[in-house]
């Protein structure tokens, strides 16, 4: 008999499974984060990711994009994660240490067409870095998209 390997799950499934749990189990427990008393439901948190969808849908993210995110462990991380789930969209996770020529590659490898990242950590100033390697966005309007040469696929920075 043959080995077969596992079937991969695709993200569409991954953003029906917060679904299905909000759904058996609205009122439980689904994310707690001590540090800032924190504590979603599972029907919050389907709120939260059915928001997050919507407004990453509203930049133009779609099924089969990737999406790179560069931040410590926060609750925005597991929204984001079953928000671009529910959309299908890839999320690309950036080491928190990278610098900035790491951060580069990763980006041109990943082909990511969008990066969210939060302010920073230990000496690592992630908007300084973003800014180094696409300086156009420094002077970018946030409602259009982004155009970098060096970077054509990069359409957003959040």
């Amino acid at each position: 008999m043959a080995a077969t390997s596992p079937q991969p799950i695709s993200s569409s499934l991954l953003g029906e499974v917060l679904a299905r749990q909000a759904a058996q189990y609205p009122d439980k427990d689904a994310l707690i984060y001590p540090e800032l008393g924190l504590r979603w439901s599972f029907r919050q948190l389907e709120e939260l990711a059915q928001t997050c969808a919507r407004g990453l849908a509203s930049l133009g993210i779609r099924k089969g994009e990737r999406v790179a995110l560069w931040s410590t462990n926060l609750p925005e991380w597991v929204v984001l994660f079953f928000g671009l789930a529910r959309i299908g969209a890839v999320m690309v996770t950036v080491n928190t240490l990278l610098r900035a020529h790491e951060v580069e590659y990763l980006l041109a490898q990943s082909e990511a067409c969008t990066l969210i990242l939060s302010q920073g950590f230990r000496d690592v100033d992630y908007v300084e870095v973003v800014y180094q390697i696409v300086p156009e966005l420094r002077q970018h309007d946030t409602e259009a998209r982004l155009d970098c040469p060096k970077r054509p696929c990069l359409g957003h920075v959040v």
